[in-house]
């Protein structure tokens, strides 16, 4: 991706976000190949957790180069297959409702049962990366319900609007 070949029709605005999500992209994939390149010198523990981060940064890095699609849709005119998806009226939100309180549900169980992990390995944080864990997975259990939220939020809105 070059950030000189800004696409002609963008806003300034979009211009600028453009730039930066490209910069971004560029920048980040030299990160991810220095990750892979410790990864592959690392111990074991070291391994482990700069494998989770660099999962993490691949997602991010996906999710930026969809960003970047959707900024060259906006000059186009058009909403790209493989950009972010702009939001949507919900078709059925009465069936999706009920399904998303369910996982939000779970999602919360689940937040309670690492709180209590986190407490019985309180005492192995020097020995063991099990409470560094489970505070990690608590901070996905965090983003999973904000999401979850969200999404619930808008089927309401929709099924709101529908009636």
């Amino acid at each position: 991706m070059d950030v000189n070949e800004i696409p002609a029709g963008l806003s300034v605005w979009e211009r600028d976000v453009y730039q930066l999500l490209v910069e971004h992209v560029t920048t980040e994939a030299e990160v991810l190949s220095g990750y892979d390149e410790l990864i592959e010198r690392s111990s074991d523990h070291v391994r482990f957790l700069l494998e989770l981060i660099a999962e993490d940064e691949a997602r991010h890095h996906a999710v930026y180069e969809r960003w970047v699609k959707s900024f060259e849709g906006l000059a186009s005119l058009s909403q790209p297959e493989d950009g972010v998806p702009n939001l949507a009226r919900e078709p059925e939100p009465e069936q999706l409702i009920p399904e998303l309180e369910k996982l939000l549900a779970f999602e919360g169980q689940d937040a309670k049962e690492l709180k209590d992990l986190q407490k019985r390995f309180k005492d192995y944080r020097r020995t063991t990366i099990w409470p560094l864990l489970t505070e990690l997975m608590a901070l996905d259990t965090q983003k999973h319900i904000r999401i979850l939220e969200f999404l619930l939020h808008h089927a309401k809105q929709t099924a709101r609007a529908g009636t």
